[in-house]
């Protein structure tokens, strides 16, 4: 399902990529699940539901190893700080 997300998000079919990642995200494997969390809240911003975008952020950043939690909280706050 990430490939297909991926996929989904060169073409900028974002909803299509949105229902990939979501889809693959109760079956990664927990390091990386950080990574799917981070993306979906990337998309989420993309199509301006930033409630949704704030939310898988914040997961990422539970999940996240200690030196990629600053550049998750960049695009949190970008995310927060938009209109």
């Amino acid at each position: 399902a990430v490939a297909l997300g991926k996929a989904h998000s060169e073409l900028r079919n974002w909803t299509g990529a949105i229902a990939a990642y979501e889809r693959a995200l109760p079956v990664a494997p927990t390091p990386e699940r950080w990574v799917s969390e981070e993306t979906l809240g990337r998309l989420y911003a993309q199509v301006q539901d930033h409630t949704n975008a704030i939310e898988h952020f914040r997961r990422a950043l539970e999940l996240a190893p200690a030196d990629r939690q600053p550049g998750v909280m960049k695009l949190r706050e970008k995310v927060l700080s938009s209109p």
